[in-house]
């Protein structure tokens, strides 16, 4: 019997396919659920991702992909967000919920945000807008 070896090239490729392949898995249960009654409408919506900020080769990260390509972008805006139309180069920065940001002068570990006109927001427990 032949043993084959893989090299991490190889087995890199493997593991993205197979991660890239999970959320197949949890669609295909869903749809596979029992019909049942409804219950009542909760009112709102709790949702969890895992989104990893790995760095390219070209300086963009990757945002966890597939994860959020496939459900962040259509659940939330993001302040600021990648270009996501260009192919030929690395992505910019675009407005998203924020129409404009600077680090703040008097604290460069601070940033602020200009929000977009009209738009509400709700803060986590325990934080508080500073302005």
């Amino acid at each position: 019997m032949r043993h084959a070896s893989l090299s991490r090239r190889q087995w890199l490729a493997g593991a993205s396919a197979l991660a890239a392949l999970g959320p197949t898995g949890t669609v295909l249960a869903q749809g596979a659920a029992p019909a049942g009654p409804a219950g009542a409408p909760s009112g709102h919506l709790t949702y969890g991702i895992s989104l990893f900020d790995l760095p390219l080769t070209t300086g963009q990260p990757d945002r966890g992909a597939g994860g959020y390509q496939f459900t962040g972008l259509t659940l939330y805006d993001p302040l600021v967000a990648w270009e996501l139309d260009v192919a030929d180069r690395p992505g910019k920065l675009v407005p998203g919920l924020a129409t404009a940001w600077e680090s703040d002068a008097a604290d460069r570990r601070n940033w602020i945000f200009r929000l977009r006109e009209g738009s509400s927001s709700t803060t986590a427990q325990g934080s508080t807008p500073t302005r």
